[in-house]
C-alpha cells in the first residue's frame, strides 16, 4: 500500500490539470448557462446502475413491486427531473426522452455484450474513495468500466476519446483500487461511450492492465498524491499556475476569471 493518501480520482485529475484549478473548482462555480450535459450523464448512469447492480432484486412480473426494467425508467426519468433547471432551451421531457434514448442504445450493444458474456460483480462500487461504474468478470479476467455520455460527438472525436482512454488517470485508479479491493488483478480497463444524437449509439474499447503498466502508475500516482496534499492546505495566492491548462481543447479554462483576478 502506499504511503501517502489515496486521492479520489476526480479530484486528482483537477489538481493534475492545475493546483490552482483543483482549489477553486472546489469553492468557486462559474456564472453561465446552464446546459444539461452533465445531467444527462447522471441519468444514463442511473439507468444502467439500476439494470446492472446484482445486489438488487425485482420482480420480473412486476405484480409485487415495479420490475426491473420499470425500475431503470424511473430512474432515469426522476433524475432528470431531480436535476432540472427551468429554460427556454431544453424542455424537461425533451430531455428525459433524450436519457431513455441513450441507454436503450448502450443495451442493444456494449451493455448487451457485457450481459451475455460477463458476470456483475459491482455497479457504482464505492472503493476507497472512488465510485466505480461497474466491475464484471469475463472468464478469468477481471474487468472495470467507466461510462461517458456525450449530447453529440463527431465520430472522430469519439474515436480520439476512445483512444485517449489508454492512458486516463480515473481508469488507471480504478484498475489499482479495484484491485486491492478484491485482492487480485484486473487484467482489463474499458470505456463505454454514450452519445446521445443526432442518432443515439455506444462504443466501446478495451485496454489490457499489465502489472508493469499498473506498478507503473502507481509509482507516480504516489508522487502526485504527495505533491497535492503538501498543496492543499494552502492559499489559492501562494498555488502554482500550470499556464499550459489555461486553455485546451475545448476554449478557455472555466476557472481563468477567478485564477487571473487572485491577488498575485
Amino acid at each position: 500500500p502506499p504511503d501517502v493518501t489515496p486521492i479520489a480520482p476526480t479530484v486528482c485529475m483537477n489538481w493534475l490539470k492545475c493546483p490552482t484549478y483543483g482549489y477553486l473548482a472546489k469553492r468557486w462555480e462559474p456564472i453561465s448557462e446552464w446546459t444539461p450535459n452533465r445531467l444527462l450523464g447522471i441519468a444514463v448512469g442511473k439507468g444502467l446502475e439500476t439494470l446492472l447492480d446484482p445486489s438488487t432484486n425485482y420482480d420480473a412480473a412486476g405484480e409485487k413491486g415495479p420490475s426491473r426494467g420499470d425500475a431503470v425508467e424511473l430512474a432515469i426519468l426522476g433524475a432528470i427531473r431531480d436535476g432540472y433547471q427551468e429554460q427556454d432551451t431544453w424542455p424537461l421531457d425533451a430531455l428525459q426522452a433524450l436519457a431513455l434514448k441513450g441507454y436503450r442504445a448502450a443495451c442493444k450493444t456494449a451493455i448487451k455484450d457485457i450481459q451475455e458474456r460477463e458476470k456483475v460483480l459491482g455497479a457504482e462500487l464505492e472503493v476507497g474513495g472512488a465510485r466505480v461504474d461497474l466491475v464484471t468478470q469475463r472468464d478469468d479476467a477481471l474487468i472495470v468500466t467507466d461510462y461517458k455520455t456525450k449530447l453529440q460527438c463527431k465520430p472522430e472525436w469519439v474515436t480520439r476519446d476512445l483512444l485517449e482512454s489508454e492512458c486516463d488517470w480515473q481508469l488507471w485508479d480504478y484498475a489499482w483500487r479495484v484491485s486491492e479491493y478484491y485482492g487480485r488483478p484486473v487484467t482489463i480497463k474499458r470505456r463505454v461511450i454514450i452519445v446521445l444524437s443526432p442518432t443515439a449509439k455506444a462504443y466501446v474499447h478495451e485496454t489490457p492492465v499489465t502489472e508493469a503498466g499498473l506498478n507503473a502508475w502507481l509509482r507516480g500516482a504516489v508522487q502526485e498524491w504527495g505533491y497535492i496534499g503538501e498543496l492543499k492546505d494552502l492559499d489559492v495566492i501562494d498555488l502554482p499556475m500550470r499556464t499550459t491548462s489555461c486553455y485546451g481543447r475545448y476554449g478557455k479554462c472555466s476557472m481563468y476569471e477567478g485564477c487571473w483576478s487572485a491577488e498575485r
